[in-house]
């Protein structure tokens, strides 16, 4: 969820071109190559939330403490619904899609490199 929303956000943001038929992005402007490695470097901190739940079970049963609660479920459920708490509320402050619509049609669009 909280992917979608980042990479919503994006498109939105730093919009670029895209040759048709390929996939393959036309010249990038500088700020949309920027956007692009910065998001590839914040990858693994994006990512380390989902790694919390399994560490406190590994820590967990290190400890010796009872098997019989499921921590890394518990934690997990948690995680889940702090991530669809998170995209619920992020999703009111975005303006409607025609007001940013224009100037995203105006750089995918664009036929000139």
């Amino acid at each position: 969820m909280l992917a979608g929303l980042a990479g919503n956000a994006l498109s939105i943001l730093v919009p670029y071109r895209i040759q048709p038929g390929s996939l393959k992005p036309t010249k990038m402007p500088g700020l949309a190559m920027l956007a692009m490695i910065l998001c590839h470097m914040l990858v693994p901190v994006a990512m380390a939330p989902a790694f919390a739940p399994p560490l406190a079970e590994l820590l967990w049963r290190l400890a010796g403490w009872p098997d019989v609660v499921p921590v890394n479920l518990i934690l997990s459920v948690l995680l889940a619904a702090l991530a669809a708490f998170a995209y619920w509320q992020t999703l009111g402050p975005w303006p409607p899609v025609a007001t940013p619509g224009t100037k995203i049609l105006g750089v995918v669009t664009v036929e000139v490199e």
